[in-house]
């Protein structure tokens, strides 16, 4: 029981930078496609906008 608690915290303290740059990214992407498409901005241009 508590060797499996502090497995199960390891592997999420591992995890949580992901999951920070997942949500991120989740809720930067609108923001990428809308520079995309109004401006008709490359990609790269619109990644270093936002």
């Amino acid at each position: 029981p508590k060797a499996l608690l502090k497995g199960l915290k390891y592997l999420f303290s591992m995890l949580l930078p992901f999951i920070w740059a997942f949500g991120i990214a989740y809720f930067l992407n609108p923001l990428m496609r809308y520079f995309e498409n109004k401006w008709k901005w490359k990609r790269y241009l619109s990644l270093i906008v936002v």
